[in-house]
């Protein structure tokens, strides 16, 4: 019979198992060099396991939400550059002349105006922010496609020629397709 483990003995011996026990150790190994019982250490194994995965489940969400921010963030500031990118320039010019004596000084000033369209740049790192936002949610999931029973039975019910014939078929209208 074994002795009680105190709580504290026990977390060493999880940290000493959950070690033991990614390596590749067996069970019965475990138990022998830790003076444990093997239904001991399978209780044990069974009880880090489940910590691994509430683990692995809170770091998962915490993971997104960061990530979530950080793209919010970025898609923010690029919101705020594209903005600004659009906001009407002024651009002034200035010449002066200078001639031999003080009357032959002129000065002109000239102001021109841009109207800006914003840069197209800030656009697309909108589009990523919000694609990246869409795969980490997994609004991206594959789309279940249906098949419609009368072409399936349409194409069991042809020979090998018939089958050769309609792909050719087919092929010849994807290639006109991607020509167009």
């Amino acid at each position: 019979m074994e002795n009680k483990r105190t709580e504290i003995q026990r977390q060493k011996d999880l940290i000493l198992i959950s070690e033991m026990y990614l390596k590749g150790t067996t069970q019965q190994m475990i138990a022998l060099k830790l003076g444990l019982s093997q239904s001991q250490i399978s209780y044990d194994i069974k009880e880090i396991i489940e910590h691994w995965r509430e683990t692995q489940k809170s770091n998962v969400a915490d993971k997104i939400a960061i990530e979530l921010e950080k793209i919010n963030q970025i898609e923010a500031r690029a919101w705020e550059s594209f903005e600004l990118s659009k906001t009407i320039s002024n651009k002034k010019m200035k010449e002066v002349r200078i001639g031999k004596d003080s009357d032959d000084k002129t000065a002109k000033v000239q102001t021109t105006t841009f109207e800006r369209y914003g840069n197209p740049k800030f656009l697309e790192v909108i589009l990523q922010c919000s694609n990246e936002r869409r795969k980490l949610l997994g609004l991206d999931a594959a789309v279940k496609l249906t098949v419609n029973a009368d072409i399936v039975n349409r194409y069991e019910q042809m020979n090998d020629n018939e089958l050769d014939n309609e792909i050719a078929n087919l092929e010849a209208i994807l290639r006109q397709n991607r020509d167009n």
